[in-house]
């Protein structure tokens, strides 16, 4: 397996696009951070693929380093906070998007935003 100089670190696409590589999931996995001045987007490709896996232990069984995974969700999760960031969940079918909030030391959906 050959990385793209890409996938070295995050890395600014573009004014208010920017990719950070997660390896909990499988190698070299994007999300994609997208900042339009009024909003702040996440797209959680598979590190949180529904609304139903916001809570941190909540994984999936097929994630190649399991603790990784919850440390990058848990750093993911502590930006959209603090950001008010909308994710866009890839595998919802019911919720597509929602702001989280932090509960303790773990996290909820906020609010669902429709788009």
């Amino acid at each position: 397996y050959k990385r793209s100089a890409v996938l070295e670190g995050e890395n600014r696409l573009m004014d208010g696009i920017t990719i950070k590589p997660v390896y909990g999931h499988s190698p070299g996995m994007q999300t994609v951070y997208i900042e339009t001045g009024e909003h702040s987007f996440i797209f959680t490709a598979d590190l949180i693929p529904t609304a139903r896996h916001i809570r941190l232990p909540y994984i999936m069984a097929y994630d190649l380093n399991p603790l990784l995974a919850i440390e990058e969700k848990s750093a993911l999760l502590e930006y959209a906070t603090l950001n008010d960031s909308i994710l866009l969940f890839p595998h919802d079918i019911f919720t597509i998007a929602a702001r989280v909030k932090k509960k303790g030391d773990d996290y909820e959906i906020k609010e669902e935003v429709v788009l």
